[in-house]
């Protein structure tokens, strides 16, 4: 055993080349990879194996059984744990022993994160370049091995979380709303691009398989020219304290609005009222397209029960999109209206068209899995995500315009 300068090395512990160790440090049996450093008051337990150019900070514990690959960061005060259930005594009352347990592997992957004050379980296997949470966002920001951020957080949070990270070199993806001001998202907009930085905002209904399926019946022009997009999404709760119920729901459906509807909003009208705590609890928003488009949004916390159904109306045909239903979320219906014009009002002649019904098959995706994947690509190859920070800021404008409208009472505001 080796003991000075307050460290604590077993002879049996393998030291690589150029490994930089800070006092107070316990190592015993394992095994440390080349140019590693460690920080102080660091514990390491026989057969555990850390890898070449990892950064392990200080008062962290890493027990028997656990594998970190090379370029790993580990935060303060992070512990692993290699038992599933550990107790201090046995079924009888007696203390533990070694022999009263069995190790249980735990591995980190090449290039991944763990923030402060984190426990791993046993095991757990943290995959290549994945970040376990920390409570110090600067650790995130500091870090040469992290290329993107994502902000989930409360809406009041992201702009000044998001700005950060793009000072700091990242590409960031925001939970919707992308800000809280439409002012906010043009600075990130711009800080983005001067930075040559991707922004993506977490619309992720964009990328369901009904959403993808009416995009692509818009684009191949099923329904004709489209003349109104009508949706309601209600349910009891959930009520949020620091934002409404029109930033809270209205951003998925103004998303999908905005990506389905090629036409630019022209004048937003919202009606609405507080019942519970403060905050509009319920709304009904209608906004106004070129060419007598129009869309109708439907929003509550107060409802008994949970609807999520949007209508759109063309003049060759129509859909209803129900989210709620398990099998065939989308019906498309040939109906219609066809009016024969006459010398006058009186003499025009009204037909109805009512033909089949037919349900699209739609590709079952994990909506949030395909965003990040498209995410990662617009990174790799340097595109511009549809979902952009533009995109972002568009909803934000929508929003600002139906607080603004509310509060006057359905006054008509216009874009």
């Amino acid at each position: 055993m080796t003991i000075n300068d307050h460290l604590c090395i077993a002879p049996d512990v393998k030291l690589g080349k150029d490994v930089k160790l800070a006092p107070f440090i316990n190592l015993y049996g394992c095994e440390i990879g080349d140019e590693t450093k460690i920080g102080a008051f660091v514990e390491i337990q026989k057969n555990a194996t850390v890898g070449r150019r990892c950064k392990i900070s200080s008062h962290t514990f890493i027990c028997e059984g656990v594998t970190i690959e090379d370029h790993v960061f580990i935060g303060h005060g992070v512990t692993f744990i290699n038992d599933s259930y550990p107790r201090a005594t046995t079924a009888t009352g007696e203390l533990q022993t070694v022999n009263d347990w069995t190790v249980e592997a735990t591995l980190v992957r090449k290039g991944a994160s763990v923030g402060s004050g984190a426990t791993i379980l046993s095991r757990v296997v943290i995959g290549e370049h994945a970040i376990v949470g920390t409570t110090d966002f600067s650790e995130i920001l500091a870090s040469p091995h992290i290329d993107a951020v994502a902000v989930v957080t409360p809406a009041w949070t992201h702009f000044e979380l998001a700005k950060a990270a793009l000072l700091n070199g990242k590409h960031v993806f925001i939970e919707k709303p992308v800000t809280s001001t439409s002012a906010q998202a043009e600075e990130l907009i711009e800080l983005a691009e001067r930075k040559n930085l991707k922004i993506m905002v977490d619309h992720t209904f964009l990328f369901c398989g009904a959403v993808r399926k009416i995009r692509e019946l818009v684009d191949a022009g099923t329904l004709g020219s489209l003349y109104y997009f009508d949706s309601t999404r209600v349910n009891l709760g959930l009520f949020q304290h620091d934002i409404s119920v029109i930033w809270d729901l209205a951003p998925h459906d103004f998303s999908i609005m905005d990506h389905v509807i090629h036409e630019k909003p022209e004048a937003v009208v919202a009606t609405g009222a507080r019942h519970v705590n403060g905050v509009a609890d319920l709304a009904f928003i209608t906004v106004y397209f070129p060419n007598d488009v129009v869309a109708h949004v439907n929003l509550s916390w107060l409802s008994p029960v949970k609807v999520r159904t949007t209508l759109i109306g063309g003049k060759e045909k129509m859909l209803v999109w129900n989210d709620l239903e398990p099998d065939e979320k989308i019906r498309v219906y040939d109906k219609g209206v066809h009016i024969t014009n006459g010398h006058s009002a009186v003499d025009a002649l009204v037909s109805y068209r009512s033909g089949d019904v037919w349900a699209p098959k739609i590709q079952q995706t994990e909506a949030l899995k395909l965003e990040l994947e498209y995410f990662a690509d617009c990174i790799t190859n340097d595109r511009t995500p549809s979902n952009d920070g533009r995109a972002g800021l568009r909803i934000v404008k929508l929003l600002e315009a139906a607080d603004l409208s509310l509060k006057h009472k359905g006054r008509i505001v216009s874009l």
